[in-house]
């Protein structure tokens, strides 16, 4: 017997765009929002059935749709975002359910290393047609429903003057504010887990200066581009935690290799890292900061950059 369900996903961000260029791969985004609502159904038996979706007593589809292996996917775009939306309503021949919709706020402001404004900070979901651009001082929010694995900071001089901030474990329950920098480091893969006695959080850093010296050599793809070794070294002298902007111990501190690929029966990794930290934190937003220097034709390069985890 089936038993039917209903799952709903709004983007409620307006209408924007934004153009990124990746230098290391090679590759440009373009990089395109538009407010939409997804309803999937599962559950349900095969054929074409009529549905209406109603949000604040406003129809937004009402049309014949086909149901394949007992489940279907109905995107549908919206000219600008709802005005707050609490409940969607899903009408499937007749039969009537009730979706409750709750979005919270993420709001904060961009800044550089130096403490200037990145005008027109690119916020964009990770594996989502979901993004937002910030203004001229910097200042961003973006309408987040349900949880989110991933999301990027980026700026418009990315890969060619800095790196992005990353944001992990997007659990927010009530509205939040972020003060975010981005430079030339990048603080990727934040993943936290729990231990015995302590907690432990593994990342991978990511060095512009590193990766640009590396750009020097000859490549013709990502994997030559690997093979000359673009990746930071640290110690635990190049990094500090933070829990809700209070500096926290770190307890150990050891570097781990990081599988990339098995090409010609050789092995690629890239330094990985693994650390530990008191318990007591879970609920709270951890923030790593790492920070490195080189000379680069006798000129000292500072690099910084930052990753955070909601925990």
């Amino acid at each position: 017997m089936n038993y039917p369900n209903i799952k709903v996903y709004l983007n409620n961000n307006p209408k924007c765009s934004a153009k990124l260029e990746n230098i290391a791969k090679k590759e440009v985004w373009d990089m395109e929002n538009i407010p939409f609502i997804r309803v999937f159904g599962s559950g349900f038996d095969n054929g074409n059935k009529l549905i209406k979706v109603i949000v604040n007593n406003r129809i937004l589809e009402e049309d014949e749709i086909e149901i394949d292996n007992n489940y279907f996917d109905l995107k549908i775009e919206l000219e600008k975002p709802l005005k707050n939306p609490k409940k969607v309503e899903v009408i499937i021949d007749k039969k009537e359910y009730e979706i409750p919709i709750i979005l919270r706020k993420l709001t904060g402001k961009v800044k550089y290393a130096n403490g200037d404004y990145v005008k027109k900070p690119v916020i964009s979901v990770t594996g989502e047609d979901s993004l937002v651009v910030g203004d001229k001082l910097g200042n961003f929010e973006i309408f987040i429903h349900g949880n989110k694995d991933s999301i990027g900071v980026f700026e418009k001089n990315y890969t060619k003057k800095t790196l992005e901030s990353w944001l992990y474990n997007i659990n927010i329950i009530e509205d939040k504010y972020l003060d975010i920098t981005i430079d030339k480091m990048e603080v990727y893969g934040i993943h936290m887990w729990k231990g015995q006695n302590s907690d432990y959080i593994h990342f991978i850093p990511m060095s512009l200066t590193k990766a640009r010296e590396a750009m020097k050599k000859d490549y013709d793809n990502e994997l030559d581009l690997l093979k000359n070794n673009p990746w930071p070294k640290l110690n635990r002298k190049n990094l500090k935690v933070f829990a809700n902007d209070k500096e926290i111990d770190i307890l150990s501190f050891k570097e781990v290799p990081d599988f990339l690929a098995n090409v010609d029966d050789k092995t690629y990794t890239r330094p990985g890292y693994v650390l530990s930290i008191p318990k007591g934190y879970e609920g709270k937003l951890i923030k790593l900061v790492i920070k490195d220097n080189y000379l680069i034709d006798d000129k000292e390069i500072f690099e910084m950059g930052e990753g955070y985890y909601f925990w």
